[in-house]
């Protein structure tokens, strides 16, 4: 079984990734923003944050 996860990046744009059905949402963030070499803080230096959703729901509260 496969779960459909859409990643919403700063940009605007929209990515969606299978992902094993039982994947850990706390180690999955982590890997994804470094397989997709996603920035960690803007422009500003602010840091950027990044959240899970399935079906509307978080992942990991």
């Amino acid at each position: 079984m496969r779960l459909d996860v859409t990643l919403k990046l700063p940009s605007g744009e929209t990515r969606l990734v299978e992902l094993p059905a039982d994947v850990i949402a706390g180690r999955l963030l982590p890997a994804l923003l470094s397989k997709l070499e996603l920035p960690l803080v803007d422009e500003a230096g602010q840091a950027l944050r990044y959240e899970l959703v399935a079906a509307g729901e978080p992942l990991d509260p």
